[in-house]
C-alpha cells in the first residue's frame, strides 16, 4: 500500500509533467556537465514514479537504459536522502551486488546521486553519475553535483511556469472573446429597444406594445447586470479575495428576489418556472450573499439552455442528519443537458463556452467557475446529473453552522 507521503511525492512529480517527455537540450547539456566535472563516464536525470525509473537525460550510456523497474534502481534509496547519497562500489554491496547492470555489462561500481527535491521537501528524482571502476569523489565535486541538481530543478520550474502562463494566455484570451460577445448581446437589446421606444410617437404604439418593448429592457438589464456582476465575483476568486459572511436569514426572501429577477424571461420563453422553500430556510445561518450568486447562476443557466415551453423547478430546504445540518439546493430542466465532457467541466469549475444554434444560446460560462467556488468555499458539495436532450438536475449541499 502506498503511503500518504508517497502519495504526496508522486503528485508532485506528476505536476511538472515531465515523464516520458523528449530529450531537451538543457538537461541533456546538465547530464554532460555532470560527468565531466566528476569525472564520470555516464550520468543521467532519474525521476522515480511508483512502479518505474525514467531517466529524462542520458549521457554516455544507450537510450535502451532510460526505462528501469524502480525496484531494480540505485535511485531508489538515493530519494529516501536528505543529501547526496554514494555507493564506491556497487558490486560489494549486498542491496546492488546481484542487480543485472552490477553483475552483467555494463557492470557499474560507482554510483553518487545528488536528490532532485522541490520547495515542498518532495524529492522526484535524483542527479547521479556512474562509474565501472570503485572510487569515492572529494567535497568540491560532490557540492559541484550538488548544485547541478539544483540547475536541474530550476529548468524544471521554469518549464512548469511557461506551460501554465501559455495555459493562462489562452485561457484569457478565449475568455475576453467569449466576453465581448456576451456583453454586446444585452447591450444591444437595451438600446435597439430604447430606440424603438424613444423614436415611436405616443399614439403610434399600444399600451401593451410599451409594456413589451419595456419588459425586453428590463430583461437584458438584468441579463447585463447579472454578468457585469459575474465579471467581478470571477476577479475576486481569481484574487482569492473572497471570504463567507455568515448571519442569520430567512432565504425564502431570496426565493421572492429570484422569481422578480427571472420569471419575467422565463415567460418570454414560455417556461415554466416553479421555486419553493418553506419553513426549514426560515432561520438559516449562511453568507446570503454568495449563496444567491449559487442560486441565481444555476437558474440562469437552465432558464437559458431551455427551450421554449419547457420547465424549470428548485426546491431549497435543510434537512438534518447525525445531528448537522445541510442546506439542499435543487435545479432541474428538461433542457438541451450536457454531454459526460461538459459535467466533468463544471464539476471542475472551469470556464466553458457552450452554443447551441436550436436554442441561439451562448454563455462565457463564468458562472460555472463562481458556483464551483462558492461551492467550495462553503464545505460543500455539487452534483450533476445529466444527459444530452434531456434536460439537468443540479443538487448542491452546503453544511450549516448553528450560529
Amino acid at each position: 500500500m502506498v503511503d500518504s507521503e508517497e502519495l504526496k511525492r508522486v503528485k508532485a512529480l506528476e505536476s511538472y509533467k515531465i515523464i516520458y517527455t523528449d530529450s531537451e537540450k538543457e538537461y541533456d547539456e546538465l547530464t554532460h556537465l555532470a560527468a565531466t566535472i566528476c569525472n564520470s563516464p555516464v550520468s543521467l536525470i532519474n525521476f522515480l514514479d511508483v512502479d518505474e525509473q525514467w531517466s529524462k537525460s542520458v549521457h554516455g550510456i544507450a537510450a535502451s537504459f532510460r526505462r528501469i523497474p524502480r525496484s531494480k534502481s540505485v535511485c531508489q534509496y538515493a530519494i529516501q536522502q536528505n543529501d547526496l547519497f554514494e555507493v564506491p562500489d556497487l558490486s560489494a554491496d549486498e542491496r546492488f551486488k546481484d542487480m543485472p547492470y552490477v553483475k552483467q555489462d555494463p557492470k557499474f561500481r560507482y554510483y553518487l546521486g545528488a536528490p532532485l527535491e522541490d520547495s515542498e521537501g518532495n524529492v522526484i528524482g535524483a542527479l547521479c553519475i556512474l562509474d565501472y571502476v570503485p572510487k569515492t569523489l572529494d567535497t568540491d565535486k560532490k557540492n559541484q553535483l550538488r548544485i547541478l541538481a539544483n540547475q536541474v530543478m530550476a529548468h524544471l520550474e521554469i518549464r512548469k511556469q511557461n506551460e501554465e502562463l501559455q495555459k493562462l494566455n489562452h485561457h484569457q484570451v478565449r475568455l475576453m472573446k467569449m466576453l465581448s460577445h456576451d456583453l454586446r448581446a444585452p447591450l444591444n437589446g437595451i438600446i435597439g429597444l430604447s430606440e424603438l421606444l424613444a423614436d415611436s410617437d405616443n399614439d403610434a404604439l399600444t399600451k401593451e406594445e410599451t409594456k413589451e418593448i419595456l419588459s425586453g429592457i428590463n430583461r437584458s438589464a438584468v441579463q447585463l447586470k447579472q454578468m457585469i456582476s459575474g465579471i467581478l465575483n470571477y476577479a475576486l476568486i481569481k484574487s482569492d479575495g473572497v471570504k463567507l459572511n455568515c448571519e442569520e436569514n430567512d432565504l425564502n426572501e431570496s426565493i421572492t428576489k429570484a422569481k422578480e429577477l427571472y420569471e419575467p424571461l422565463a415567460r418570454f420563453k414560455n417556461i415554466e418556472l416553479e421555486i419553493t422553500g418553506g419553513n426549514s430556510i426560515r432561520n438559516v445561518v449562511i453568507d446570503k450573499e454568495k449563496f444567491e450568486q449559487i442560486f441565481g447562476n444555476l437558474l440562469s443557466n437552465s432558464i437559458k439552455y431551455t427551450e421554449n415551453g419547457g420547465f424549470v423547478k428548485s426546491t431549497i430546504e435543510v434537512v438534518g442528519h447525525n445531528g448537522t445540518k445541510s442546506l439542499i439546493l435543487k435545479v432541474k430542466d428538461d433542457g438541451i443537458g450536457m454531454s459526460d465532457e461538459l459535467v466533468q467541466m463544471v464539476l471542475n469549475g472551469e470556464v466553458i463556452g457552450k452554443t447551441n444554434n436550436k436554442i441561439k444560446a451562448e454563455s462565457a460560462g463564468i458562472g460555472v467557475t463562481i458556483i464551483k467556488r462558492f461551492v467550495d468555499l462553503f464545505s460543500g458539495r455539487l452534483e450533476v446529473e445529466s444527459k444530452e436532450g434531456e434536460g439537468s438536475e443540479f443538487t448542491v449541499t452546503l453544511p450549516l453552522r448553528e450560529s
